[in-house]
């Protein structure tokens, strides 16, 4: 499956590539989701952990430091990988999201880049 992925680019600013999950499980350290609500705009901070997000209502975008920005709708995946990074914004579009993160182990590599 084909996701998209926030990464360091070495020098500390972040970017979004493709990548493309491998067949099978997933190791999962921890699942977190909350109440539906409107989630606020979040200026450039890293992930806390890597993992996977993936909006269960509504929709969010995502910019990074060198300008990459997509926007996920309800369903679409994005494998958050910028841990240790400036990082990237975070808005919410609709009247309220309900997000589900999945954390992966930092060793997790079961991902090829497009």
């Amino acid at each position: 499956m084909r996701i998209t992925r926030s990464y360091g680019d070495g020098s500390g600013g972040t970017r979004l590539g493709d990548v493309e999950l491998a067949e099978g499980a997933v190791p999962a350290i921890a699942l977190r989701f909350g109440p539906p609500q409107k989630l606020p705009f979040m200026d450039f901070h890293p992930a806390p952990a890597r993992g996977l997000v993936v909006a269960l209502r509504g929709e969010f975008e995502i910019a990074t430091t060198n300008g990459d920005r997509k926007r996920f709708r309800q369903g679409e995946w994005f494998f958050a990988d910028d841990v240790g990074t400036s990082g990237h914004t975070f808005e919410g579009f609709g009247e309220e999201q309900a997000m589900l993160h999945c954390a992966v182990p930092d060793d997790w590599d079961g991902w090829t880049q497009v």
